[in-house]
């Protein structure tokens, strides 16, 4: 259809392709379909869909924020930063390698120091093994607590807490990016009359 079509059934189309693919950004749907041998008239519409959508326009990715770095991480698991994100009722408790950018987080019901550790131990350390530094832009429960720095201290992790108005900028990057796919589904399941679940 996207050979032979007319350039309504095209968009029509390339929307449901769009809808289909999570909300694809208009340079990753041009590369896999001209792959697919689209012709250089349907690959010329993609952007005017991609900027039409409703979704992707009312979450919009942040843009990059440019930070000189004088510490740079050579190996996986070398530093991590941690950070909680709140996204409507629900926390979500996320991790990123500095060095390969290597995401986890899971789902936690408090900012208690109990449920923070328990959160990192079975999302990261249980998984890849003590981090050499964690970075904390400030968490009461993870930087106050003695039994934090007991818990830190008998697996050889250094906490590094960053001073006040000063961020964790890889896991806020990251986190950001997570709330936008949260509300992107979100919009998406309202539009399709999808109640949440």
């Amino acid at each position: 259809l996207l050979r032979t079509g007319s350039e309504y059934q095209c968009r029509l189309e390339l929307r449901k392709l769009h809808l289909r693919w999570w909300h694809a950004a208009a340079a990753a749907m041009t590369k896999l379909l001209d792959r697919a041998g689209c012709p250089k008239a349907v690959l010329s519409l993609i952007p005017a869909i991609v900027e039409t959508c409703n979704q992707c326009r009312s979450w919009a990715k942040p843009l990059p924020a440019n930070v000189a770095s004088v510490s740079v991480a050579e190996e996986f698991n070398q530093q991590v930063e941690v950070e909680i994100r709140n996204y409507k009722k629900e926390m979500v408790g996320h991790m990123i390698c500095r060095c390969t950018r290597w995401h986890a987080g899971c789902q936690i019901t408090g900012h208690e120091q109990a449920m923070l550790l328990e959160a990192l131990n079975d999302t990261w350390v249980a998984i890849w093994g003590p981090m050499g530094e964690i970075i904390v832009d400030g968490e009461r429960g993870l930087v106050r607590p003695l039994h934090t720095a007991v818990y830190l201290t008998r697996r050889g992790i250094k906490l590094i807490t960053r001073a006040p108005n000063q961020h964790a900028n890889y896991v806020e990057r990251r986190g950001a990016l997570l709330r936008d796919q949260l509300h992107k589904i979100d919009d998406q399941l309202q539009c399709e009359g999808i109640k949440d679940i």
